[in-house]
């Protein structure tokens, strides 16, 4: 695996001071809008943002006359493999709608199963709408940047030339909640049809340059959004190699990446040597939970971050406080799971917090010298793949699977000295606080973009 940068650029990317965020948003804010008023009826007005240099009417008119045509597709036979083996032909199901902007498609089909199925070749930017699918699909809407058909469970929207195909994207995409009431709404069965789609009244301005630079402005806010996606998706690889490269596997004494300073065999210890494991809550009822004084680290927490995430702790009611209490640096193992590779994820207390335990499906793992071990360097040490592997075998069951805490401590793990241990873990968790930025930069721009699709579409 290669990357852009370094790890030497990435090192010195990291210990940059960052500014609140990694991109610049200028151009996103410093923009002409002003607010106008619109009547909505004859008694009630909104007030929209608009470019100061358009003033045309806004007018509501139904999207079959805003379209050429309004069409679903249709899916080849699944039994005849001639329809599908070999197919050059793209095609659409209504799952790949999230993609938003579709340059490709998961599956193909033959020319002989386009020839044999209804679909149809729709051109490029068409507005695709999923009228049924599973969870959020229905209501859906995507861009299709090339040519292809789709199943039936899509509608493709051709825009006329009063229509800007990308302000119609955006007006459904802001829509989307009034899209799925009307499918509610369709005799209880909760899908979208072609008839809904042509009666859709739609709100926009006549003058279609206007259409433009409002969808025009919107999707410069989505390639921001795509940047700060793809910079997030660069550090998220980047952690990935790291974690493979940073810790030794199998009877290695040293892992394949090291920062330069650093030459020595690392030291091998099994877990027993270094601590010992502990019980979470015992003996709690259903009841117990989610009223009380004292706190506990759920499962979900410990499953999420390789370091515990105090914001998230619920709190729970002890009537027995012959539980065991969680301290600083302990680590947190997932014990037990309907799959293997839900157990042995291990998360770190890095923070000292009173009254707090552990869920009853996990357990604790308490190091006899922290100045030795560090605990954020071995919270990364069993997310590494080697050590998920190892894990995940040594989780026994049928129907639910449990990690023995006796087998636990029987891993034997090589640990470098000190100084090394805090500079693994402090690198790694310098990547973690990067993707974390990015994320709440994105939850940002998504904000803004949001509250545009508010103020700029009635």
């Amino acid at each position: 695996m290669s990357f852009k940068l370094s790890i030497d650029k990435f090192e010195e990317e990291l210990s940059n001071k960052s500014p609140i965020f990694l991109i610049d948003h200028s151009s996103l804010y410093f923009v002409n809008l002003k607010f106008y008023s619109y009547s909505l009826t004859s008694t009630s007005i909104a007030l929209i943002l608009r470019f100061p240099e358009y003033n045309d009417e806004w007018v509501t008119v139904k999207l079959e006359y805003l379209s050429k045509k309004i069409i679903a597709g249709a899916t080849p036979k699944t039994t005849i493999e001639e329809y599908w083996v070999g197919g050059t032909v793209p095609w659409m199901s209504s799952g790949e709608v999230h993609k938003k902007k579709i340059y490709s498609t998961d599956k193909k089909i033959t020319q002989e199963g386009y020839d044999h199925a209804s679909t149809t070749m729709i051109p490029i930017n068409c507005v695709l709408v999923a009228l049924a699918g599973q969870g959020i699909t229905r209501g859906t809407v995507a861009v299709n940047k090339i040519k292809l058909c789709t199943n039936q469970s899509i509608a493709s929207i051709i825009p006329n030339d009063k229509l800007n195909y990308n302000y119609l994207f955006y007006y459904l995409e802001k829509n989307y909640e009034k899209l799925r009431s009307l499918s509610n709404s369709n005799g209880g069965k909760g899908s979208l049809n072609l008839n809904i789609l042509n009666s859709l009244k739609i709100k926009l301005p006549l003058n279609i340059k206007e259409q433009y630079k409002i969808s025009s402005f919107i999707s410069t806010i989505d390639e921001k959004i795509d940047l700060l996606n793809d910079k997030k998706d660069e550090y998220i690889e980047f952690k990935h190699y790291l974690l493979q490269n940073l810790f030794p596997r199998n009877d290695e004494l040293t892992p394949k990446l090291r920062f330069n300073k650093y030459h020595d065999d690392w030291d091998g210890y099994t877990l027993s040597d270094m601590g010992d494991c502990y019980n979470g809550l015992s003996g709690m009822k259903k009841e117990d939970f989610g009223n009380g004084n004292s706190k506990y680290i759920t499962y979900k927490t410990i499953f999420d971050n390789v370091k515990i995430d105090v914001s998230s702790l619920e709190y729970v009611n002890l009537n027995d406080k012959k539980q065991n209490l969680v301290k600083k640096d302990d680590l947190f193992f997932t014990g037990s799971s309907e799959t293997p590779e839900e157990t042995g994820m291990v998360s770190v207390l890095e923070n000292n917090v009173s009254d707090c335990y552990l869920n009853s499906f996990s357990f604790g793992y308490r190091l006899n010298d922290t100045l030795k071990f560090n605990s954020i360097f071995l919270g990364y040490y069993f997310r590494n793949p080697f050590m998920r592997k190892i894990l995940t075998i040594l989780s026994q069951g049928s129907t639910r699977f449990n990690l023995s805490k006796k087998e636990v401590l029987k891993i034997r793990i090589t640990i470098p000295s000190t100084e090394e241990q805090e500079k693994i873990s402090s690198f790694l968790s310098s990547v973690d606080k990067k993707i974390d930025l990015l994320d709440q930069e994105i939850e940002y721009v998504e904000e803004y973009k949001k509250g545009l699709l508010q103020k700029m579409f009635i």
